[in-house]
């Protein structure tokens, strides 16, 4: 008698439903598995924005002042002038300032501060020894978060590692409505309680946060309290790649970096801060040269979903969501107009 030996196996039909279910769970499982990440570079940017906010609460009780955005030095040219090209050449920014806070010293000693600094790169300009140094990639300022991390740019040298910024000094706080006579070089070294300047240069200035041109801030001066008055906060507004993947400085040729503090040159303007002005992260994409003018001294923002990280005067971190409005924003960064308030 011939026994017929069965066999066990899946059918057409049963190895398609296999598949479709594996299918299913791979699209259950993806969107938490990048929201996971997504968590994981959220934390990693609060992490690295508090360092940053620490080592100026450290230079300030070092120095017995916060750290200036930028600092500008006089040069021929009518008193009072406003434009590098009759008056003021760049030095350093906050950023350079705060490295040996940060355990960089290496790092800080490779400037040379009797130099002056850049502000705005290209492939071609600024070779001096600060230059150089300014257009290489800081880790501590890039957001894990943003798509630039991995980029490569002609700024950095031979196509180096983008060397920009996720984080910007709270230089004040307000609607950007005031007059240019009260942010002319050197303008004030502590907080005021004036509106934010029409245009410095072609851009708004103010000087009513912890940190603007040419500051020296204490603690003492920030009466609102420095739980109350914001910082660094984060910006995606800073001369981000456009989808054809050309440099955009709104007008292609140059780029901020992280060491960046003022640009110098006709109509001049400040790129190392940013003014607590409008709502968090508007509707404008960051790729374009038209956002980019228009957005990167009057606007915070950030690449995670929902709102932006900042540091507080006292070196908190705080979370603030897109919908936060824009009066309780404009007075966090005025740091003595009394009205300071985290949202609840």
């Amino acid at each position: 008698m011939v026994r017929v030996r069965s066999q066990n196996a899946f059918t057409l039909v049963e190895l398609l439903v296999v598949i479709a279910i594996i299918g299913t769970l791979v699209g259950l499982l993806l969107p938490a598995v990048q929201s996971a990440r997504e968590a994981a570079r959220r934390s990693d940017c609060g992490n690295k924005l508090r360092q940053l906010a620490l080592a100026v609460t450290n230079h300030e009780s070092a120095k017995q002042c916060f750290p200036s955005a930028a600092i500008t030095k006089p040069s021929p040219g009518p008193a009072g002038a406003y434009s590098g090209a009759t008056g003021i050449t760049a030095g350093a920014a906050w950023s350079i300032m705060i490295l040996p806070y940060m355990d960089d010293q290496s790092r800080y000693d490779k400037f040379n501060f009797n130099l002056t600094f850049g502000g705005c790169f290209n492939a071609d300009n600024y070779r001096s020894t600060n230059n150089i140094e300014q257009r290489k990639r800081h880790p501590n300022f890039i957001c894990p978060s943003s798509p630039n991390g991995t980029l490569v740019s002609p700024a950095a040298g031979v196509d180096g590692p983008y060397a920009g910024t996720s984080f910007f000094a709270v230089i004040g706080g307000g609607t950007t409505t005031g007059s240019l006579p009260n942010c002319v070089t050197p303008g004030p070294t502590v907080p005021t309680n004036e509106v934010p300047c029409t245009a410095w240069g072609y851009r708004p200035m103010a000087a009513s946060g912890p940190m603007f041109m040419n500051s020296k801030a204490r603690v003492a001066h920030i009466t609102d309290g420095t739980s109350k008055s914001l910082l660094i906060g984060e910006s995606r507004y800073s001369q981000l790649m456009n989808t054809n993947n050309v440099w955009n400085s709104g007008n292609t040729s140059c780029e901020y970096t992280w060491a960046s503090g003022i640009y110098p040159g006709t109509n001049g303007f400040l790129i190392g801060g940013v003014i607590a002005a409008k709502l968090l992260n508007p509707s404008c994409d960051p790729a374009t040269a038209n956002c980019e003018q228009s957005t990167s001294h009057d606007n915070f923002g950030s690449f995670h979903v929902g709102g932006a990280y900042f540091a507080t005067s006292d070196a908190a971190i705080v979370w603030l969501d897109d919908n936060v409005s824009v009066t309780v924003l404009r007075n966090l960064g005025n740091a003595c107009d009394g009205a300071g308030r985290l949202p609840d």
